[in-house]
This record gives structure tokens, C-alpha cells and sequence, in this order.
């Protein structure tokens, strides 16, 4: 009896299941075109229950798994540390940076400490939209892309308004805010074509404050900046099923900080202005 029902369910389950696959590997922005993925996917499916008793599971892992990012700034500092994280996950990044040499070097160290992680370098120079639009095509010309994470970002001079150099306050807001809104803008129009992205933008706890020990009044503009431009792009962009998010850091230890956290004292009183 059992075995007479099996014969008639077992090739209607062959056909839906064949019938779910063909559809996510031609409808599906995450999976089309992308047959390994697909089986990652099932792969982390069938593993979901060990996110409950194994810590070394965890969602971020099984969701990054699939994805192809592009991260800003890519070369150092947060941008590589994002770019470790995701590459651990499984994912394959795409590091944009307009230091070459620093970008290749970030490169073979996350291969070297990845094996077999999916990385590529394109150089480019955020705060030159033609840049942004050469450094676009040659991302999609390498795979199509589901996640933006801008990191690019400079300081600029740590001075008083009135002695603030008008040069330098264009720069950092090319940079800052500038950079990300060309990034943001080319990519999106790939997504929203696919109907599926992912961004995420870098702002800074000084774009909601005062500035602390450290006030600077172009970075604190900017990363201000950035906070309202992410409010705005996420809810122009939701219907399109973008989801656009962003992050505020306090201080990190990274090549833009190292300077200002080895001054004497400053650790210490961060230490007491930190809740």
C-alpha cells in the first residue's frame, strides 16, 4: 500500500521540486544565473537547525552566504574588516578602493586567510562620478551585485571654522558624501532592475553629536548627512525592494583614528564619556 501511494506522490514531488528550481534559478535576483548558489541555499536549509545548539552557526552566515557585495574603502581599515566578515560567511566581495597597491595587498591576505574566497579589486576614485560609473561596469561585467557597503571616507583637518581651508571642506564632502550618493546612485539602477539590494552605509556617531573630544566640523557634516540621505533612499526605494540601512561607529582603532586615539589621555577619556 505504502509503496504503491510512493510511486504516485514521488514524480509530482520530482516535478515540483525540478519546477522550484528552474523558477529560482530564472525569477530570482538572488540565484539567476547562479546554479552554486542555489545550492548553498539548500545547504544552509538543511543546516538551519543547528543555529539553536552551535553557536558557531549563526543567521548572519547562512543569509550573507549567497551574496556578491561591493565595499568602499575596502583597502583597510572597517572596509576590510566588513570585507573578512563577509568572506568568512561565504560571500564573494568586490573591493573598491583608489589605493591599488593597498587594495591588492587586502586582497591576497583575505585569500590567504580565506582559501577559496571570492575576491575582486576595482579601482576607483568615489569622489569622481565617471570613476564610479567605469568602476559600476567593470563590477557587473565580473557578476551581478546584491549588496553596497560604503566605507570611503576621509577626516579632513581638525581646526577651528574660521581657519577651516575651503579646499579641504570640498574634499571631504566629495569623499563623505559626494562618493557614497555616486555609488549608491549607479548601483541602485542595477538593483532595482534585479528588484532585489542590499546597503549600507557608514555614517559615524559624529554625525549624531556634538563631536566629543574631537570636533571637526566637515566630517561631522557629512556623517550627519549621510544618516538623512539613508532615511530618504530607504523609503524612496522600499517599493523596489531595496533596503538601504546605516551604521554609526564610535571609535575604531583604524589607520584614520590611529593618531588621534595615541594622543596621552584620549583613551582614557573616552573611557569616561562612554555610558
Amino acid at each position: 500500500m505504502w509503496k504503491r501511494a510512493l510511486q504516485r506522490i514521488l514524480p509530482a514531488l520530482v516535478i515540483i521540486g525540478a519546477w522550484e528550481l528552474a523558477a529560482m534559478y530564472l525569477f530570482d535576483p538572488r540565484f539567476v544565473g547562479r546554479p552554486s548558489a542555489i545550492l548553498k541555499y539548500f545547504f544552509a536549509e538543511i543546516q538551519k537547525p543547528r543555529i539553536w545548539v552551535d553557536t558557531q552557526v549563526t543567521f548572519t552566515e547562512i543569509l550573507v552566504g549567497y551574496v556578491i557585495g561591493v565595499i568602499t574603502g575596502g583597502a583597510t581599515g572597517l572596509g576590510f574588516a566588513i570585507a573578512q566578515r563577509m568572506i568568512a560567511s561565504g560571500a564573494r566581495v568586490t573591493l573598491w578602493d583608489r589605493d591599488i597597491g593597498g587594495m591588492g595587498t587586502a586582497a591576497e591576505n583575505l585569500k590567504k586567510k580565506h582559501p577559496g574566497g571570492h575576491v575582486a579589486c576595482v579601482s576607483v576614485d568615489v569622489a569622481d562620478h565617471a570613476s564610479v560609473v567605469n568602476a559600476t561596469q567593470q563590477t557587473l561585467a565580473i557578476a551581478p551585485v546584491d549588496a553596497l557597503v560604503n566605507c570611503a571616507g576621509i577626516t579632513g583637518p581638525n581646526t577651528k571654522v574660521w581657519d577651516y581651508p575651503v579646499d579641504a571642506w570640498r574634499q571631504v564632502m566629495d569623499v563623505n558624501l559626494n562618493g557614497l550618493f555616486y555609488c549608491c546612485r549607479e548601483l541602485s539602477s542595477h538593483m532595482r532592475a534585479r528588484n532585489y539590494g542590499r546597503i549600507v552605509n557608514t555614517a559615524s556617531i559624529m554625525g549624531l553629536s556634538w563631536g566629543g573630544l574631537y570636533p571637526n566640523i566637515s566630517y561631522q557634516s557629512t556623517k550627519g548627512a549621510v544618516v538623512n540621505l539613508t532615511r530618504a533612499l530607504a523609503v524612496e526605494w522600499a517599493p523596489a525592494k531595496l533596503r538601504v540601512n546605516a551604521v554609526a561607529p564610535t571609535w575604531v582603532r583604524t589607520d584614520l583614528t590611529a593618531a588621534v586615539l595615541d594622543r596621552p589621555g584620549v583613551i582614557e577619556r573616552i573611557t569616561e564619556l562612554t555610558p
